[in-house]
């Protein structure tokens, strides 16, 4: 009885967000048949991993094991936006339903390297993309996937990475709501596309002075940069490849 009404919490709090079973096996690396399998009661989440499942899920452990009522929690996770150089001047050229068939070419590439690296696709707006990356290894994964979509897509993309506390919500009327990320980090991983946008290049730019990465990646000089918008400088470094394993 336990185990049902354990998975009977889960399926409503993420049906509640607008997430689907393969979202939350992402964001916390595990199988979408565990998940599954959670929420049918036939099995539970592992106890070390039940606080962050709860809060990605934004309530508490004391919820989930049907002590207390749901409270609203927020979670560290990687932030991925990207966008695509002169996006509007190519607009200009073709007609809308070309429009639509290019963004979706391009849009598909992205989204299969955030899938492939464990991400969660948030939405897309114009040629933007929101993900996001949570759990073990976030930003390293995050970094993979944004180095995957660099070298498959086409256009000259942007990917603009941001580290820090987030908060998952459906927004808007609710027959229409859709889950979306919200915070200072995630106004951050945007500011930090466009002003990465400004040196029309392909490129990767990270925010935050995060030297575990170097053994990871070759990383380009670290700037110090004051985003629109904000009022304490954001140390900015770009992502030039994965380096080789020893």
């Amino acid at each position: 009885m336990f185990l049902k009404e354990l998975g009977r919490r889960l399926r409503e709090r993420r049906e509640q967000l607008r997430l689907t079973q393969g979202d939350i096996a992402n964001a916390l690396q595990v199988s979408a048949q565990a998940v599954s399998k959670w929420e049918r009661g036939d099995n539970a989440p592992d106890i070390l991993g039940l606080p962050a499942l709860a809060e990605l899920l934004g309530t508490t452990t004391d919820f989930l094991l049907g002590n207390h009522d749901v409270r609203q929690e927020e979670f560290e996770a990687t932030i991925f936006v990207s966008s695509i150089l002169e996006f509007s001047v190519r607009c200009a050229a073709l007609r809308p339903p070309e429009i639509a068939i290019w963004s979706n070419g391009f849009f598909r590439q992205v989204t299969e390297a955030v899938l492939a690296q464990g991400g969660v696709p948030i939405k897309y707006l114009g040629d933007g993309f929101l993900a996001f990356f949570a759990g073990a290894d976030h930003t390293a994964r995050a970094i993979d996937a944004a180095i995957t979509a660099r070298n498959v897509v086409s256009e000259q993309l942007v990917v603009s990475l941001a580290v820090g506390s987030t908060h998952l919500a459906a927004i808007g009327h609710g027959d229409y709501a859709r889950p979306d990320i919200l915070g200072p980090v995630v106004n951050r991983a945007f500011r930090l596309n466009a002003w990465a946008a400004q040196f029309a290049s392909t490129r990767i730019a990270v925010a935050g002075d995060r030297e575990a990465l170097d053994t990871l990646f070759e990383l380009g000089p670290r700037v110090d940069v004051t985003l629109r918008g904000s009022a304490e400088p954001q140390r900015i470094a770009e992502v030039l490849r994965r380096l080789p394993r020893a």
